[in-house]
């Protein structure tokens, strides 16, 4: 029995969807990247999750990368740390309560950082 549903904790996720900018500009997933959920102070906030081009025939790994936060997580400030194949690491904050729908955000290999919601915590 699925007793998640209405317990409370079902808003307590964030879903990172690590995409890397093709030559022609358009996200695709970023095989080989790695995530992980640190505080505003970079203390690491459970393990590195990893965007896995599959094993063995027809498998993938799922995207989005999936974070439990556990109760009021959701309300706290968490920065995504994505490091990208070749090196590059984007960090942005984000409070997953705060985004709209589905608690997910796209994190591409050339966006700027974002730590502006460390500000005001």
């Amino acid at each position: 029995e699925n007793d998640l549903a209405g317990s409370g904790l079902e808003e307590d996720y964030l879903a990172v969807e690590p995409l890397h900018r093709t030559a022609t500009a358009v996200p695709r997933l970023a095989t080989g990247a790695s995530a992980r959920l640190e505080s505003c102070d970079g203390v690491a906030r459970g393990p590195r999750r990893e965007v896995s081009g599959g094993s063995g025939r027809g498998n993938c790994s799922a995207t989005p990368l999936h974070f439990g936060l556990g109760p009021d997580g959701a309300e706290l400030t968490h920065v995504v740390a994505v490091t990208f194949v070749g090196g590059a690491e984007v960090r942005r904050a984000v409070v997953p309560a705060s985004i709209e729908g589905y608690q997910r955000i796209q994190v591409v290999d050339d966006d700027p950082d974002d730590l502006s919601a460390c500000d005001g915590r």
